[in-house]
């Protein structure tokens, strides 16, 4: 609470993520490329596979650097009906899809707001998600080596990029059921 009228929240995290000693086994020639050591390991004459090692890698899906933000604003329209405006940031630092550091998920930040009335009983609240329809990724994975006919060749690996949601707005309509 800054007043009566005004409430302010805010929340950081800062992350220093590196694997010490990680190393991993696979047979993927796609990873063996990607990570560019391999430990050889022969499993019987025929099968063989690679010890890699991720050591000095930064933890996947993990930013530097997050935020969040919201301001909201509210006050007394009639009786025990308050009107409100509020804003929402959130931030994320780039961060990696995959323990091999490869697929960089850029930063963004995204902006939502709502107004609206409100009582005990119901609400009414327009909002928008996404306010400035930023198309940055925010998401998405590494696909694994997939192996092929008999298993003698191997699709190299590739990445799946998923989409925020575009800006989004609509009207809301709440009303709560039931006593106390």
């Amino acid at each position: 609470f800054v007043n009566e009228n005004i409430t302010l929240g805010a929340a950081y995290t800062w992350l220093d993520t590196e694997y010490t000693e990680f190393v991993a086994f696979t047979t993927g020639v796609g990873t063996i490329a990607y990570v560019g050591n391999c430990e050889q390991v022969i499993l019987t004459p025929t099968s063989r596979g690679c010890n890699v090692d991720y050591s000095g890698n930064e933890l996947e899906g993990a930013p530097e650097h997050a935020w969040v933000g919201n301001a909201r604003w509210q006050a007394n329209l009639a009786g025990a009906t308050d009107y409100f405006v509020e804003g929402n940031v959130q931030y994320q630092s780039s961060r990696y899809a995959n323990s091999q550091n490869l697929l960089v998920f850029p930063n963004y930040s995204l902006f939502d707001f709502r107004a609206g009335i409100v009582n005990d009983t119901w609400d009414i609240v327009a909002y928008v998600d996404n306010a400035f329809d930023d198309d940055t990724v925010k998401t998405g994975f590494v696909d694994g080596d997939i192996p092929t006919f008999a298993a003698t060749f191997r699709f190299l690996n590739k990445g799946t990029l998923i989409l925020p949601d575009p800006r989004t707005y609509g009207l809301r309509l709440n009303y709560r059921f039931g006593g106390e």
